[in-house]
């Protein structure tokens, strides 16, 4: 009997093929016994087709979470509050980070590159570009704060993140904690100023 053929996938399903591979074994095995054999029977793909993508383990891991990242801070919260808006990110970024990810993450910081480095800034630099587009625009516009908030207080929100993900998560009392006590007065030592009625001569 012959087998039946699979559809050709496009380049888009191939990489997602692929970045769910990394994630699979990298949880099954850690990053230390990752290898490219593995990604690729996983994801049903030959090893040059991983090689003619990633150099090394270190960048095969980097894009699979890179993808990951990118699709959970690419909606808005959009809850209609500034805070609630803060929690919902970082309640999000925990349902991500286990005790054990954290763990794999560290492995390939550890032997990242020059190349892999660049990507890890710049990665940051688009998640800061993310909070400003899906959480502090929008609270500008309902006038919580001024639309000119310093690009280094959105940077450490991410900072918070991206040690949970590299030492481990943090409760639900530490967010709270970083949002009530860092972020939010940062934030709001840019309120926008709410006019004052003319006083009357």
């Amino acid at each position: 009997m012959a087998r039946t053929r699979r559809p050709r996938r496009t380049k888009l399903e191939v990489e997602a093929a692929i970045h769910s591979a990394v994630l699979a074994v990298l949880s099954e095995v850690g990053y230390s016994a990752l290898t490219f054999e593995a990604v690729a029977r996983r994801a049903e793909v030959s090893k040059p087709v991983l090689y003619r993508r990633h150099s090394n383990r270190v960048s095969l891991v980097l894009v699979a979470v890179s993808a990951t990242i990118e699709a959970t801070y690419a909606e808005p919260p959009d809850t209609g509050d500034l805070r609630s808006d803060l929690l919902a990110w970082l309640t999000k970024s925990g349902e991500m980070v286990t005790e054990a990810q954290s763990s794999v993450l560290r492995g390939p910081i550890g032997k990242a590159g020059d190349a892999e480095l660049e990507r890890i800034h710049a990665l940051m630099r688009e998640r800061v570009n993310d909070l400003e587009r899906c959480i502090l625009n929008p609270a500008a516009q309902r006038g919580e704060i001024s639309d000119d908030i310093p690009t280094s207080v959105s940077r450490l929100f991410f900072t918070f993140i991206r040690d949970r993900a590299l030492f481990g998560p943090s409760t639900s009392d530490d967010i709270a904690s970083f949002v009530d006590e860092v972020i939010m007065p940062l934030l709001k030592a840019h309120a926008r100023p709410t006019s004052k009625p003319e006083t009357p001569y």
